[in-house]
């Protein structure tokens, strides 16, 4: 064959495909091809378990529906955290009788049925529990306070995580109810400070809230001594109770300085990062604090103190801005949070008030956050109302906090006007201080 005709001929493959030899893929170019391909599936796979890990993780953390538990949402290393404090929760008569059902049991969860969504959408939050828990009757609601067991579980199922148990009223069974109330306490797994069953115990509580080292710190006042013995409701401190409870002497506040310094300390030692100061002091239905309260708080901010809370009087009491003697920083202050739930309304003691104060209080909220250096403070302030509702049905009488906003109408309303001139100049005055301060 002539080298002109081997030229043109074409095999008889590619006449049949019209392909040209040449472009025909060889079995190099196949396996690179092949390659690619394998490791565009292994990129895809290991995309998808990282986006299913990720997924697992959030859904860990802040748990697969709107319905989670707190315990789901708190997270370590947060940028700020809120807590929340609320007032007396004082269990009188008519609240008990209300939550005893036709079989003789008791349930107390609907005291803070209608608002334990806004509770729980704080990261912590903190009541003052007046008064004390027994497992049998008799029960009593007035003027000493023993109370159905249930309702520290009904208080944990609301979204509280800690009870202030330092009040005057934590003595009002003795020995045997301050126990008895923290046995309470402890099987619902709440956190408490006040009081303690072992004297050797520490009289604080630092609590990590999401990175964030808190101590917790609270007394009450004392009342006059008897034969030489201090009382706190004239009940006395026996030596069986000496160290249990924390508390405080009107006449010996140089003494109580000292141990409020040691206590502040300890807790730093212990890792707090901000100290919490609770206050169970001042004067019953006075809407203004009295010299002792703006005395001893400007001495809890100059002994360290990053706000100072207080209750006691069962009406809402103003806020205020306090500066530390040296550094100079702003603390905040509110005398008094009031009443979280009660029956003290205007139509059982109207000769007392005469208003409907004790019928207001409010959740108070502290954000706490880092400067830019690290070091935790109390960035904001801000707070809800709350109104106590007492519906009656027949003989019955329940007794249910609600929010006071301001579009509310009636009873609502007019609570949350009467706690809003309280507080809201005070609160506004801290957030705009503390801004300037952490600015410098």
């Amino acid at each position: 064959m002539s080298e002109r005709k081997r030229r043109q001929y074409v095999p008889a493959t590619e006449r049949a495909t019209g392909r040209s030899q040449r472009h025909r893929p060889t079995k190099r170019r196949k396996s690179k091809r092949k390659n690619k391909l394998g490791r565009l599936i292994v990129l895809l796979v290991i995309l998808a378990i990282i986006v299913g890990s990720v997924y697992w993780l959030v859904s860990t953390i802040f748990g697969s529906s709107k319905g989670g538990s707190k315990e789901a949402t708190r997270t370590k290393g947060a940028s700020e955290i809120s807590i929340m404090h609320t007032g007396d929760v004082l269990m009188h008569t008519y609240l008990v009788e209300g939550g005893q059902d036709s079989s003789g049991n008791y349930d107390f969860s609907f005291i803070f049925n209608e608002i334990k969504d806004v509770i729980g959408k704080y990261d912590y939050a903190v009541a003052n529990y007046e008064g004390t828990t027994i497992s049998k009757p008799p029960y009593v609601g007035y003027p000493i306070f023993k109370t159905p067991s249930i309702i520290i579980k009904n208080l944990k199922d609301s979204g509280f995580d800690m009870l202030l148990t330092s009040n005057n009223h934590a003595l009002d069974n003795s020995l045997e109810g301050l126990e008895n109330t923290i046995k309470d306490i402890e099987e619902q797994k709440l956190d408490y400070v006040g009081t303690r069953k072992d004297k050797e115990k520490k009289n604080y509580l630092v609590k990590d809230i999401k990175g964030f080292k808190i101590g917790f710190l609270v007394y009450t006042f004392e009342t006059e001594k008897s034969n030489g013995t201090r009382t706190i409701n004239g009940i006395p401190i026996t030596k069986d109770i000496e160290g249990k409870i924390n508390s405080f002497n009107y006449n010996e506040l140089d003494d109580f300085y000292s141990r409020v310094k040691d206590d502040m300390e300890a807790a730093k030692k212990d890792g707090a990062e901000i100290n919490l100061v609770y206050m169970h002091w001042g004067e019953e239905y006075q809407l203004k604090e009295n010299t002792y309260q703006k005395k001893m708080a400007q001495k809890l901010a100059d002994l360290g103190a990053d706000a100072i809370i207080g209750g006691h009087p069962h009406v809402v009491q103003p806020a205020e801005v306090l500066y530390q003697e040296k550094t100079k920083k702003p603390v905040f202050c509110l005398y008094s949070l009031g009443n979280a739930v009660s029956n003290q309304r205007i139509q059982f003691m109207g000769g007392v008030l005469g208003t409907k104060h004790t019928e207001d209080g409010m959740f108070l909220e502290t954000t706490i956050a880092r400067d830019n250096k690290g070091n935790a403070y109390v960035k904001s302030v801000d707070y809800i109302p709350t109104w106590v509702d007492m519906r009656t049905n027949g003989g019955s009488r329940k007794h249910v906090v609600v929010e006071a906003k301001s579009n509310s109408t009636g009873e609502p309303k007019a609570s949350y006007d009467r706690t809003k001139a309280l507080v809201d100049s005070g609160i506004s005055a801290y957030n705009k201080e503390i801004k300037d301060y952490i600015k410098k």
